[in-house]
């Protein structure tokens, strides 16, 4: 019975030392699987800080372009429209100038229409005054008015 405590005792040894060589291997892998996950959670920290850093500046690039896209579309609207005004200024002033072109063409025309009626007035009643009246009988012919031909007959 000695023997078989002995060997009981041996087999219990054995089972301990079996046993703590599992643990410790189980807690060094249990260590090993600890630090590998906590590697990961860094490294996943990490490229997430990264990641966000990235898309942070990412969105900063854009609002910069955004905004510089925005200046110079205001900058082109702004020219655009003082480009217009001018170009309106300019045709107001051409139009200006076209009506009082024609204004004075207008006082012209209607000047010269007057003038033009005052002198058919004036020959009208030159036209009457020269007019042999149809009723009346031709008057003698001068002498001097007769042609040579018919002075030598008379």
């Amino acid at each position: 019975m000695q023997a078989a405590e002995a060997e009981a005792a041996d087999l219990r040894a054995s089972a301990a030392a079996h046993a703590e060589k599992v643990t410790q291997e189980a807690e060094w892998q249990g260590t090993r699987v600890a630090e590998r996950a906590e590697r990961r959670r860094a490294e996943a920290e990490a490229g997430a800080a990264s990641l966000r850093t990235r898309a942070a500046e990412e969105v900063v690039r854009s609002q910069n372009a955004a905004s510089e896209e925005l200046r110079r579309a205001k900058e082109e609207s702004l020219r655009m429209l003082t480009e217009a005004r001018a170009e309106a200024d300019d045709m107001r002033q051409k139009a200006k100038a076209l009506l009082a072109d024609a204004r004075l063409e207008m006082t012209t025309l209607r000047s010269r229409r007057d003038g033009i009626a005052a002198e058919l007035t004036q020959l009208s009643g030159v036209i009457e005054a020269l007019a042999v009246p149809t009723d009346e009988a031709p008057e003698p012919e001068s002498p001097a008015l007769t042609p040579p031909d018919e002075q030598d007959q008379s």
